[in-house]
C-alpha cells in the first residue's frame, strides 16, 4: 500500500546506521541536515527521485515519515551541549590517569583537612549556545553535541 520508498531498504538502513555513528561521536544530525543528506543520498547514488537538482532538500512531509518509519531506533531528542575538551577528556582511562595522580600527590603530602577543598562545576555557564534537536537513538538518557567555546 501506498508508495514504493525512493532508497533502497539496505541504502536506507546505512543512512541509518550512518547517522546513529554521528551522534555518537557528538556531531548529531538536525532535522534539516538530514534533509539535506537524503537528497545528496539520492544525487550521489544516481537513484530516479522526484527531488530536482535545484532542490536542497527533502521536504517536512517526508522528514515526518522518514521517522516514522525508523521510530523504533531514531527519535528527535535535545542535546546537552559539550566543549571539546570535556568530549575528549572526559574518559574512563582520562578519570584514572587523573585519580591515580591525584592518589599520588595526596600520599606524598600531609595535607591537613582545613587545605581540602570540595569544588564542583555547578553555576559554571561553559557551553552558552542552545543546541538543536538531534536524531538520536531511541531511549539513549545522555546525548551530548559538540559546541565551540
Amino acid at each position: 500500500m501506498g508508495r514504493k520508498p525512493i532508497v533502497p531498504p539496505a541504502l536506507e538502513e546505512k543512512r541509518v546506521e550512518y547517522l546513529l555513528l554521528i551522534e555518537r561521536k557528538y556531531f548529531g544530525c538536525p532535522r534539516d541536515d538530514v534533509r539535506r543528506l537524503s537528497v545528496q543520498l539520492a544525487v550521489r547514488n544516481k537513484i530516479p527521485n522526484p527531488f530536482s537538482f535545484t532542490k536542497e532538500a527533502t521536504g517536512k512531509d517526508w522528514f515526518k515519515r522518514c521517522k516514522k518509519r525508523h521510530g523504533d531506533k531514531l527519535s528527535l531528542c535535545q542535546p546537552t551541549g559539550r566543549s571539546t575538551a570535556r568530549a575528549t577528556g572526559f574518559s574512563k582511562e582520562q578519570m584514572g590517569i587523573f585519580f591515580d595522580l591525584y592518589e599520588e600527590k595526596f600520599a606524598a603530602h600531609d595535607y591537613p583537612p582545613s587545605l581540602i577543598f570540595n569544588v564542583d562545576e555547578t553555576g559554571l555557564t561553559v557551553v552558552q549556545k542552545k543546541q538543536q534537536k538531534i536524531l538520536a537513538l531511541k531511549g539513549k538518557r545522555h546525548i551530548g553535541a559538540l559546541t565551540a567555546v
